[in-house]
């Protein structure tokens, strides 16, 4: 399978080749019609019938033609390689470059580099960044997304009076979060702050809570936890009840807060994607209005 999509991507690059080389070709061809010999040529045959100032005149006039029939033939190939483009885009859309324990397509990840290679000027310079992107990622191993296995997670149901196992069951779904993290919890303290140390270093922490988090103790526990992790942030809004963690296409609804999870009779169930993506579209308008800590 990946070596039918880099049989497609050398297609692309070949085709998006010929389009460098008719460029290459005109430019080549304009060069020859701006020589000083063709100038003089045109200059002293037109000079015979009309004078010194009829030749520059005529000159002036081949050269714009000239200059027309060049941007028109650029327009051309411009808007074949859109069209090149517009199919190199649908084929990403298709596909996710392989990875270990790959979850989920990364087809965005790959259209955002195609599109990126796009913001040149000049035709010449979106091309040569279109084949400089696909022959990096032709020798790639490529699979198509609707073959990625569909990995089921599952939810967690504990007894109470299982703390330690709660402890354990958070910091895998911590553990696993990816490019930011989004918590939602009423209700907050240190313990809360202890099992944001499982989320992977480096990865940005948000945090929205209640009333709770204006106590002294955690404000001074947030201030101590960011010289660890400076990608933290807490934000304060009123009402809110239910708890959510929150990451890329991913989401998990949670029965009690983070610090009393399997103290008592808890669970948290994953979201699907849709549901994830809305609940996170929620959090995202709470937190532009929320108050920072």
């Amino acid at each position: 399978m990946s070596d039918e999509i880099a049989r497609t991507i050398e297609s692309y690059i070949q085709q998006e080749q010929r389009l460098l080389n008719q460029l290459i070709q005109i430019r080549s061809e304009q060069d020859d019609f701006r020589t000083e010999l063709g100038k003089e040529v045109v200059s002293l045959g037109a000079r015979e019938i009309l004078g010194r100032k009829g030749g520059k005149l005529v000159r002036k006039i081949m050269e714009k033609t000239e200059r027309e029939r060049i941007r028109n033939q650029e327009v051309q190939i411009d808007s074949q390689h859109r069209g090149y483009v517009q199919r190199i885009r649908g084929l990403l859309g298709t596909v996710s470059e392989w990875r270990k324990n790959l979850k989920e397509p990364n087809s965005d990840m790959l259209i955002s580099r195609l599109e990126r290679a796009q913001t040149g000027v000049r035709v010449a310079t979106r091309i040569r960044a279109t084949i400089k992107f696909l022959t990096s990622q032709k020798s790639k191993r490529f699979v198509y997304n609707k073959d990625i296995p569909i990995i089921e997670e599952k939810g967690v149901v504990l007894a109470p009076g299982s703390p330690f196992t709660g402890i354990i069951e958070l910091a895998k779904v911590l553990g696993s979060v990816s490019e930011y993290v989004k918590i939602c919890d009423p209700w907050v303290d240190i313990e809360t702050l202890e099992a944001l140390l499982s989320v992977p270093k480096g990865i940005p922490i948000y945090l929205l809570t209640d009333e709770s988090g204006k106590s002294r103790r955690f404000q001074n526990a947030c201030s101590a936890f960011q010289v660890e992790r400076s990608l933290f942030e807490v934000r304060l809004v009123p009402g809110l009840h239910d708890r959510f963690i929150l990451t890329k296409n991913r989401g998990w609804l949670l029965g009690s807060s983070i610090k009393d999870f399997g103290k008592k009779f808890s669970a948290f169930t994953p979201l699907l994607n849709k549901d994830a993506m809305e609940t996170e579209s929620i959090y995202d308008d709470l937190w532009r209005k929320a108050q920072p800590l």
